[in-house]
């Protein structure tokens, strides 16, 4: 795995639970190691959880993982009301993830159960992975020490690797006649 960081919920890649770990680590100075499990807090269905960091009862950090076009659209109508409370959102469309998803080999003879073990098998051999932070895999010290600067943060790295939001015009108000209807 490139990140190797999660250990639950990972069956998408586990990519909440590393960014989760790393801004606690650095906006707050918690650390917290790959082999402590994060606690997850299930929502109104099996495809919805989130985690939080608390510290004297004050909520630092909210993060959600939801899968599914159900889990989506509810998450999307939370940021267009402003009523979102999540300051990172992993979303992936397959329910249960992508483990589950549709590029999966499947045979015209599975039930419910054999569906429920294979996907059990292969989570189970996911999370069989030593587990490392990307910061302290030798690949990716050697790809930033050749490439980027030696550091994560170095002008090199921001340059060729980081991104800023900024607002991208409509079409149909750029340039309405290209719209191809």
């Amino acid at each position: 795995r490139l990140l190797g960081a999660a250990r639950q919920r990972a069956g998408s890649g586990g990519f909440v639970e590393y960014v989760f770990r790393h801004a606690a680590r650095e906006l707050f100075g918690i650390t917290m190691p790959p082999e402590q499990a994060l606690t997850y807090t299930r929502g109104r269905n099996d495809d919805f959880h989130e985690v939080v960091l608390e510290r004297d009862g004050e909520v630092l950090l909210r993060f959600a993982v939801a899968y599914g076009f159900r889990n989506i659209q509810n998450v999307m109508q939370k940021l267009r009301r402003g009523k979102c409370p999540y300051q990172f959102v992993e979303i992936m469309a397959c329910p249960g993830g992508c483990l589950n998803g549709g590029a999966q080999a499947r045979t015209g003879l599975e039930t419910s159960a054999s569906r429920k073990k294979r996907l059990d098998a292969v989570d189970g051999a996911f999370h069989d992975v030593a587990l490392r932070a990307p910061e302290e895999n030798p690949f990716v010290q050697r790809m930033y020490n050749e490439f980027y600067g030696g550091a994560p943060f170095s002008d090199e790295a921001r340059a060729a690797l980081h991104t800023q939001y900024h607002v991208v015009p409509k079409m149909e108000v750029v340039a309405p006649e290209r719209i191809g209807w």
